[in-house]
């Protein structure tokens, strides 16, 4: 490409005319990695400092655009990933939801509204005390604690009562992972 528009090679050439001006350029260069930098030096062997000041510098702006589209093309790609995450995490938000209010309108969930909440708190807490301390922290070993119990507790609730516990987690959970993904 850069050899193209130095007009070294020309779509009129044959194919071995051009592979030829191209390894006798190639041949000319050298590149290597600058240690301890994420710079590489090329040099070019010519008589004329101005044709390889041209080639080198045409050479560059090559590979500064074929960077720039690739790390647009890395970027589309995030994009599209995380446009897919939100659309899967939206629609389980909405599913939980509607389960969880299909089952409200039933009756169920006081007690185990009571228990989520206080898990999902802890749960919080948990990842709070993380963020500066190891799971053998003493405090995050009693939240865990904490949490069994509570968990336990909710294994003893009828069987509607825990899936409704179990929905309204799954709901926040969702819920923080869709405003994460926003």
């Amino acid at each position: 490409m850069a050899l193209k528009e130095l007009g070294i090679t020309n779509d009129d050439m044959e194919p071995e005319q051009a592979d030829y001006k191209i390894s006798e350029v190639a041949g000319r260069l050298s590149t290597s990695s600058i240690e301890k930098t994420n710079m590489v030096r090329i040099e070019m062997i010519s008589q004329d400092p101005k044709t390889v000041a041209v080639i080198v510098n045409k050479i560059v702006e090559v590979f500064k655009s074929e960077n720039i589209k690739q790390k647009n093309q890395q970027i589309m790609n995030v994009r599209e990933f995380v446009e897919s995450q939100l659309e899967i995490v939206s629609d389980r938000l909405k599913d939980s939801v509607e389960k969880v209010n299909e089952l409200t309108l039933k009756g169920v969930g006081s007690l185990a509204t009571s228990l989520t909440e206080k898990i999902i708190e802890l749960e919080s807490k948990r990842s709070d005390l993380l963020t500066t301390f190891t799971e053998l922290h003493p405090n995050v070993i009693k939240i865990d604690e904490q949490m069994v119990f509570l968990k336990e507790q909710l294994k003893t609730l009828p069987k509607e009562e825990f899936e409704y516990s179990n929905l309204r987690r799954e709901s926040a959970i969702n819920e923080k992972l869709y405003n994460m993904l926003r």
